[in-house]
């Protein structure tokens, strides 16, 4: 007998910006962190909570986790991805940047961009 698949297809990664700095030419940098103010700035304009939670560095969020993998280093490393699409039961995802350094690249200009990958 055959079980269920579960896929997500509302996933979010988060991408340190410490590992897309680490990448990006030292030139593009910059423009790097300029895209990601003028992305935040847009997303969160006259959302004051928004802003100061946007703001806030993610919280390891423990005990008070939504569900079992919440704000473990699956968020960003790809083995502990898979890890935690077992511990919950995914066995594939659809994923999404958050707003921070993997959306900042949709905002990067022609070789910044590039290079950002």
């Amino acid at each position: 007998m055959a079980r269920e698949r579960i896929v997500s297809v509302d996933s979010h990664a988060n991408i340190p910006e410490e590992r897309v700095l680490e990448q990006l030419p030292e030139r593009f940098r910059g423009e790097y962190v300029e895209a990601k103010e003028a992305a935040l700035q847009r997303m969160f304009a006259g959302k004051l909570q928004k802003q100061k939670k946007a703001s806030a560095p993610l919280p390891n969020m423990g005990k008070g986790a939504p569900w079992a993998a919440a704000g473990r280093p699956g968020e960003y490393d790809p083995l502990e991805r898979l890890k935690d699409m077992d511990t919950d039961g995914v066995d594939a995802e659809i994923l999404y940047t958050e707003i921070g350094a993997g959306a900042s690249f949709y905002s990067l200009g022609g070789e910044a961009c590039l290079a950002a990958f």
